[in-house]
């Protein structure tokens, strides 16, 4: 872009505001400083929002503890993390056995992804192939069953999401009433089509 540096720079000038002070004696690495930049500012901004969206909907008192679950990486448990403290019931969904016991280390509900392996929705198939759209249905049945149960039949509140397009059906389809989806951006798709 014009007037800004080029992505091989040897030499950059940064407003004070565009970098963080990284602590004296920390136990932190500076590539974990790196990524810290990334997915907890990314999720405090992205929590605050979708957090603030719910409230403004359901009162404290209407649900005091709003059903949280995730979707994605590092910053969907950076926003659990957050949910936590917010006093919110968190889940959290994965297909890695070790991203699962990290989860569970965190006191969040780990969700096996492989218990509804076919949630991987595209129109086009969906209408083209039977033995797709089967398994598909199969799978959601399964996803929003896993959903009701650890929800008390509710829905999810608030679902944080970095996955997107493929699994937006069955995200709808488990949201509570007034429910929030949230995202800073989908790896697996944005496009979305509403009637």
């Amino acid at each position: 872009a014009p007037n800004t540096m080029g992505v091989l720079a040897k030499q950059m000038k940064l407003h004070e505001k565009q970098v963080i002070l990284i602590p004296d004696n920390t136990e932190y690495g500076l590539e974990q400083w790196a990524g810290f930049s990334l997915r907890y500012i990314t999720a405090w901004a992205n929590w605050k929002l979708a957090f603030g969206c719910w409230r403004l909907q359901m009162t404290e008192e209407d649900c005091p503890a709003p059903f949280v679950w995730g979707w994605g990486g590092g910053v969907s448990i950076a926003e659990l993390s957050l949910a936590q403290f917010h006093g919110c019931r968190v889940a959290m969904i994965s297909s890695d056995d070790e991203r699962l016991k990290l989860i569970s280390s965190m006191k969040i509900k780990p969700i096996d992804r492989r218990l509804f392996q076919h949630l991987d929705h595209d129109e086009a198939k969906y209408q083209a192939d039977p033995v797709y759209r089967k398994a598909y249905l199969e799978s959601e049945e399964i996803f929003l069953d896993v959903v009701k149960k650890h929800t008390l039949g509710l829905g999810v509140s608030i679902f944080i999401d970095y996955v997107g397009s493929p699994v937006l059906r069955s995200k709808l389809k488990a949201l509570a009433r007034q429910g929030v989806i949230t995202t800073s951006g989908w790896k697996e798709g944005m496009k979305t089509t509403t009637v």
